[in-house]
């Protein structure tokens, strides 16, 4: 969903608790994925380069880039359900 800016926006509405989050960013994110405990989720943008793939802590609102330089373009990121690992597919690697 466009907002009247050139910044898109993705939203996450639970059943009747309205919008969970609502993230804007500069560029379309493809993918976005939430860890087992609810603080981190991770979002794909594959046109963003090193910065394709961001971590975000919702109670820190903060947003950490994991990669310096990624090989080949993301396409999806997720967590380990158990453990402490970022799984992440490109198209190269």
């Amino acid at each position: 969903k466009k907002q009247e800016s050139d910044k898109a926006t993705i939203s996450a509405f639970g059943d009747k608790s309205g919008p969970v989050a609502l993230l804007r960013t500069n560029r379309d994110v493809s993918s976005a994925r939430w860890h087992r405990k609810g603080d981190y989720f991770v979002t794909v943008s594959p046109k963003a380069m090193a910065a394709a793939v961001l971590i975000h802590q919702l109670s820190k609102v903060a947003s950490q880039q994991p990669f310096g330089k990624m090989k080949g373009e993301a396409q999806l990121a997720c967590f380990h359900p158990q453990k402490p690992f970022l799984f992440v597919a490109s198209k190269e690697h």
